[in-house]
């Protein structure tokens, strides 16, 4: 613990990666467990060989039984980082949309 404390740079309290390192030296199986819960639910750019998770920090705590704040040093600490979805705009509407909904209900009518 004494190395913990060495380690901080944030007036007194831990880094995130500090406390990572000392909860995987304390329960190896955390890592295995935390792995494990990304394994279908990570994505990432093969081209910078940076990966991120589908999942927030909170499902991840709740299913490896720790605070949020320990999910997310110990997906940093395995070179996970968040990313957010963003709503993308979509262009203008196709002048053929109108067409298309009448077709649609028109054949909805008949059947």
């Amino acid at each position: 613990m004494s190395w913990l404390l060495q380690t901080t740079s944030r007036g007194g309290r831990p880094d995130g990666l500090a406390v990572a390192v000392v909860l995987s030296k304390k329960k190896p199986a955390l890592i295995e467990r935390l792995l494990k819960t990304l394994e279908w639910a990570t994505a990432g750019d093969l081209m910078s060989s940076k990966k991120w998770s589908r999942k927030s920090t909170r499902t991840v705590a709740k299913a490896l039984g720790v605070s949020h704040t320990k999910a997310r040093a110990l997906m940093r600490a395995n070179d996970f980082r968040l990313r957010v979805n963003r709503k993308r705009l979509t262009g203008r509407a196709s002048p053929e949309r109108e067409q298309q909904f009448t077709k649609i209900g028109t054949l909805i009518a008949q059947f």
